[in-house]
């Protein structure tokens, strides 16, 4: 039989707390030899295995006491865990990358900010679909919102002098009717970036739209935005991709 070791020593080479050791050896998911000399916990070669066994497990999220159980699995229920755990990690993997994918979108965003920060105004041809109102109730467009703000609006409606109302772009709904219709053609606007106060909504720039337009000669309707971010410059503003409707 090889020297058996301390459980600092065990929990030194296999990157563990001691504590940890002493906890399952409590729990009776491993068993130390104690030294009759000075009663200190010592691991055999079936103590390493069953740590190990026991390590691998915790990587699988798998509780404690749902462990234990193990102990009484035949080889088919054992292949059948691993594979339950398997199935349980790829599935945390895609969660994972769609994280990823959600961190890539708002980058984008804030590079959508800078560039509209740089450019000031453009004069851009564009196409919108139905914007429809926002219900912050609605469990969809709250999911929609999560994936992808960008699909988020605000529409600042001629109209109603041009007070702000919260939207989104979607495909055409039916028994809705839309609080801007899907434009039939391109049509020409006036991108710039829109700032919002995030607590007074009234309190934007959207005369700097305005007079840009008239300095260019031309006349305006509705303005959208499409969400970018919200920050803070002394007080917290949302941020929007702005889009004033010109025309001559």
């Amino acid at each position: 039989m090889k020297k058996m070791d301390s459980i600092g020593k065990v929990a030194q080479n296999l990157d563990i707390s001691s504590s940890a050791l002493r906890y399952w050896d409590k729990e009776g998911l491993i068993h130390f030899r104690r030294n009759p000399e000075n009663n200190y916990r010592e691991a055999t070669f079936q103590t390493i295995m069953n740590i190990c066994d026991i390590i691998f497990y915790r990587e699988l999220s798998i509780p404690v006491k749902k462990i234990k159980e193990y102990e009484n699995y035949n080889v088919e229920e054992l292949e059948q865990s691993l594979e339950e755990g398997k199935n349980k990690i790829l599935k945390e993997i895609k969660d994972l990358e769609e994280i990823v994918n959600k961190i890539d979108n708002r980058k984008k965003m804030l590079n959508r900010l800078r560039a509209l920060e740089k450019s000031k105004f453009e004069i851009e041809k564009n196409l919108f679909k139905p914007i429809y109102y926002f219900d912050f109730e609605n469990k969809e467009y709250a999911q929609i919102y999560l994936s992808n703000p960008y699909r988020i609006v605000i529409l600042l409606d001629e109209k109603k002098d041009y007070e702000l109302t919260y939207g989104i772009l979607s495909l055409e709904e039916e028994n809705k009717v839309p609080l801007r219709k899907r434009d039939s053609e391109e049509k020409l606007f006036l991108k710039g970036l829109l700032k919002v106060n995030s607590n007074r909504t009234k309190e934007n720039n959207k005369n700097e739209f305005f007079e840009k337009a008239e300095e260019l000669g031309y006349k305006y309707g509705d303005i959208i935005g499409n969400y970018l971010t919200s920050a803070t410059e002394e007080v917290r503003y949302d941020y929007y991709e702005g889009w004033l409707e010109i025309f001559k």
